[in-house]
């Protein structure tokens, strides 16, 4: 139902235990706790499933290069 009210959708995506880390470092949260969070959300491969565009934001991808895929996509969204 929702996907009739959006244009397209668009996943962050990095491994998952690259998230569960830079949520512990970000948040101060136990890796049990971040766990249960993630747990709580629709599971990654449905949201890679629902997804019309994946930008991978994983430990092997450089800042430059993601700096450069997110200006391509807010110009390919008009902004």
């Amino acid at each position: 139902r929702w996907r009739s009210r959006v244009d397209r959708v668009l996943v962050v995506d990095c491994p998952p235990a690259t998230q569960i880390a830079r949520v512990v470092a970000r948040s101060g949260l136990a890796t049990d706790e971040v766990q249960r969070i993630i747990d709580a959300q629709a599971p990654r491969a449905q949201r890679l499933a629902a997804a019309d565009i994946v930008v991978h934001n994983g430990d092997d991808v450089d800042l430059a290069t993601l700096e450069r895929t997110i200006a391509q996509l807010a110009r390919s969204f008009g902004l």
